[in-house]
């Protein structure tokens, strides 16, 4: 388990390759930066391989009886421990589609080169493994009555976020999604830590959801949520997630307080 955190990006690459052909994955569309294998099941499972740390953790700490990961040098739980829960619910035998990607924390540049390079994938929705603490998921400018009421169902609240991969791929193919708790908490800092327990209950939960999906997977609809989004068509062009600097592109026809306004709920709500 603590390989998947001492691994720099490249070798975690290839470890993962290797797993996915060991669990019968085939054939896989892998570039620098992504790795695609489709499965038998209508659902995505995303997590990306890169962190925010220049190096990996050399020692990592881990007390069994309370369940938790930590590092003097910076875990980088965000998001290999999105990689290991993905990992865990492949070990169960379940076959979704999969994809890894790099760069999610220098804006995302994995997602859009899979978005770019893979035909929009029949799946019904897709599952982020990338959000801090426990029990959230995070839509990112969309709805998706149909999912967020089996998230829910399954114990999962809504509450809101800045960034993922999904941020990418969902509207680009216009498929509903949604970024799940995978236990981390305190990202982005070498005082970051991963609690286990957490991050295994919401494998479970993503586990049965696989089990009980309907008879129909194109029930699940895809809209903008206006809400939000009426206004906005904005870019993570740089997304340093270690300073919370973001440039955002201009806003399509935004007065200068509503700009003002939108950079406020970017920066405070910065956790994912």
């Amino acid at each position: 388990m603590k390989k998947i955190f001492t691994m720099t990006a490249a070798a975690l690459s290839a470890y993962i390759k290797s797993v996915l052909r060991n669990f019968g994955y085939a054939p896989q569309v892998a570039t620098g930066r992504f790795i695609y294998a489709p499965g038998n099941l209508p659902v995505m499972l995303v997590a990306h391989l890169d962190t925010v740390h220049p190096s990996p953790p050399v020692n990592i700490f881990h007390d069994r009886e309370e369940g938790v990961m930590w590092s003097p040098e910076g875990l980088g739980a965000d998001d290999r421990a999105g990689v290991l829960a993905a990992l865990h619910v492949l070990g169960y035998g379940f076959r979704p589609h999969v994809l890894f990607c790099d760069l999610e924390e220098s804006g995302g540049l994995g997602a859009r080169e899979a978005v770019e390079r893979l035909s929009r994938p029949d799946v019904a929705f897709i599952l982020e493994l990338d959000r801090q603490g426990a029990d959230d998921y995070v839509l990112y400018g969309w709805r998706s009555p149909e999912l967020e009421a089996l998230l829910e169902r399954h114990g999962f609240r809504r509450t809101s976020g800045s960034f993922s991969d999904i941020a990418v791929l969902c509207p680009s193919w216009r498929i509903p999604g949604a970024n799940l708790s995978v236990g981390y908490y305190c990202q982005h800092t070498r005082g970051e830590y991963l609690r286990l327990p957490e991050l295994y209950r919401t494998a479970a939960r993503v586990c049965k959801m696989l089990q009980e999906l309907p008879a129909d997977p194109a029930r699940f609809s895809y809209a903008k949520d206006r809400r939000i989004v009426d206004y906005w068509d904005y870019d993570y062009e740089y997304y340093d997630d270690m300073t919370f600097n973001t440039a955002v592109g201009l806003v399509k026809g935004a007065s200068p307080k509503k700009i003002q306004n939108f950079e406020r709920s970017v920066l405070k709500n910065v956790q994912r």
